[in-house]
């Protein structure tokens, strides 16, 4: 007997094997959602763990403009503050070290990693905030300098109410700037009584009321 194949009763091997495809459970959907969030948690971590460890290497750079008081002041490991130190005799050259200052940021990037930062921040804002407090304390002197200046006894004697100032000395001193001051701008003289009445202000007049100053 003969049998003839037919397009409907004939299957190719293709499409078998498309029928004998297990169907994916909804077990394994989780698992490929979850391994998409542990991807993504990764790259986040990453990214999280890359901008820390740039923040620690400009922190390090940071350390080299500082004085060489301020380093020794922060109590760095020895191969930190000689790593810090290199760096500052690289800057000081300019750019004829620019590939080694490359090297070094990189190296204290490197050691920085394994150095407790939060000391060196807090030690580097209190500096900050004592430079802040000094600025705003000689714009205040400036601004009394040009008062006296311009007011003389006037802006002395306010002064002296604003602030209880209770050396009485200084009087005779700040009016005597102010005189020799205007008969220099008069003659059109270098202003050298309004550098020495500055002065005066600052080291003798406030040195004791810089905190009421703010």
């Amino acid at each position: 007997m003969r049998i003839v194949l037919t397009l409907a009763n004939y299957d190719s091997p293709l499409a078998m094997a498309k029928k004998k495809k297990p169907r994916r459970d909804t077990n394994s959907n989780d698992d490929l959602v979850a391994e998409i969030d542990q991807d993504l948690y990764d790259e986040v971590s990453k990214s999280a763990l890359k901008r820390e460890s740039d923040a620690k290497q400009k922190l390090g750079e940071s350390l080299a403009l500082l004085t060489n008081n301020q380093i020794e002041e922060l109590e760095l490991n020895d191969d930190l503050r000689r790593a810090v130190e290199d760096l500052k005799r690289l800057l000081s050259k300019g750019s004829r070290a620019h590939g080694g200052m490359k090297r070094q940021k990189q190296y204290i990037g490197k050691l920085m990693r394994y150095t407790e930062v939060e000391p060196i921040q807090a030690k580097i804002d209190e500096w900050q905030n004592a430079s802040d407090a000094g600025k705003v304390f000689l714009h205040r002197m400036e601004q009394w300098r040009d008062r006296i200046l311009k007011d003389g006894d006037h802006a002395i004697e306010e002064m002296y109410t604003a602030f209880s100032i209770k050396e009485q000395s200084h009087r005779q001193n700040l009016r005597q700037f102010h005189r020799q001051a205007n008969k220099e701008k008069a003659s059109n003289k270098a202003p050298k009584s309004a550098r020495l009445l500055f002065k005066f202000l600052r080291d003798e007049v406030f040195s004791e009321h810089e905190e009421n100053l703010d």
